[in-house]
């Protein structure tokens, strides 16, 4: 009954170009589905790199923020080492007063007792003669 009423109608003269056109239509569809999906796709890996990218800058900074740290560390660690070495150098030179006035104390101590001895030597002597 269709190809009656398209012979009729005259639109069976059509039919071939319909065709075509549909099956261009059919490929032009395909085309777009396919270019849609390569369009998302490439935006999607577009953004992964950004986020790629975003990690590696991250992961950057905080290398030289860890390296700007560790300086710092080691620095302060620096100045504590060279604190104690100045208090350590104050301590040696007080315990060196202490000793030399020790020493010196005691040479004066001895000088002291060798001289009463001699005093005690000169009485003994002294005595000894009456």
């Amino acid at each position: 009954m269709t190809s009656l009423f398209e012979e009729v109608s005259g639109s069976i003269a059509f039919k071939a170009a319909y065709e075509k056109c549909k099956a261009e239509l059919a490929a032009a569809e395909a085309d777009l589905a396919l270019s849609t999906q390569k369009k998302r796709s490439v935006a999607a890996g577009e953004a992964e790199a950004r986020m790629e990218q975003d990690k590696l800058e991250t992961y950057q900074e905080q290398c030289e923020q860890l390296v700007k740290l560790e300086t710092r560390l080691n620095l302060f660690k620096l100045y504590q080492c060279e604190h104690k070495i100045d208090s350590s150098k104050e301590e040696a030179e007080k315990l060196k007063e202490r000793v030399d006035k020790n020493v010196q104390s005691k040479v004066l101590e001895n000088n002291y007792l060798l001289e009463k001895g001699r005093q005690c030597v000169n009485v003994k002597n002294s005595l000894a003669k009456y």
